[in-house]
């Protein structure tokens, strides 16, 4: 697949073509700023897809400092309206199940 190609891709085909069905993406990170595809079209929708898809995800501030850890919280919204179960958010998990999952993955 072409740069061109790519940077030209509807943010739901990314999702379906590239990263589900071309990749085999089974973990997503959802930021402050879930916005990606062209034109910056793929948002919280698009997690919902992900979620019928099978991914989990990890929430994610994209902190550069302190005073920004609170974009998280926006992370967390975009979330609930996709409506992202707990139980797949990798954030969420206890230690023992996270290194459980870690372990399984180096298998795959």
């Amino acid at each position: 697949m072409e740069a061109k190609e790519l940077r030209e891709m509807s943010a739901e085909d990314f999702v379906e073509t590239v990263l589900v069905a071309r990749i085999g993406v089974r973990a997503l990170v959802l930021g402050h700023d879930s916005h990606f595809g062209k034109d910056r079209r793929g948002d919280f929708e698009l997690a919902r897809r992900a979620i019928r898809a099978g991914c989990l995800f990890a929430l994610d501030s994209d902190a550069h400092s302190t005073a920004e850890l609170s974009y998280a919280e926006t992370a967390i919204a975009h979330a609930r309206l996709a409506g992202v179960p707990t139980d797949r958010v990798v954030n969420t998990w206890s230690l023992d199940r996270l290194l459980e999952w870690c372990s399984a993955a180096k298998t795959r």
